[in-house]
């Protein structure tokens, strides 16, 4: 998983017959805000950590992602993504 959305799909993998509106509880917010993060291809660092925090995944590495995915463009962008993906649980 390289993008903060990789983790929603992932999540949605294993547990295909869980509705957007679950998932949102999960991620304490609601199904608009999951259809708009599949729409927009990226997680709110919340949900990111919320929901890595449910697959057992690294909360902070996730968040750390989502925030980067969020920010304005800059040169040192893909340098920092890199970083924060190799970074191990």
């Amino acid at each position: 998983m390289t993008t903060s959305i990789d983790l929603l799909h992932t999540a949605m993998k294993r547990e295909p017959d869980t509705s957007n509106a679950e998932w949102g509880r999960r991620m304490f917010t609601d199904r608009t805000a999951v259809n708009t993060a599949i729409r927009r291809k990226h997680l709110s660092p919340v949900m990111a950590g919320s929901l890595a925090m449910y697959l057992n995944e690294p909360v902070e590495k996730w968040m750390a992602l989502a925030a980067l995915e969020k920010s304005t463009p800059h040169p040192d962008t893909e340098k920092l993504r890199r970083v924060i993906l190799r970074v191990k649980s």
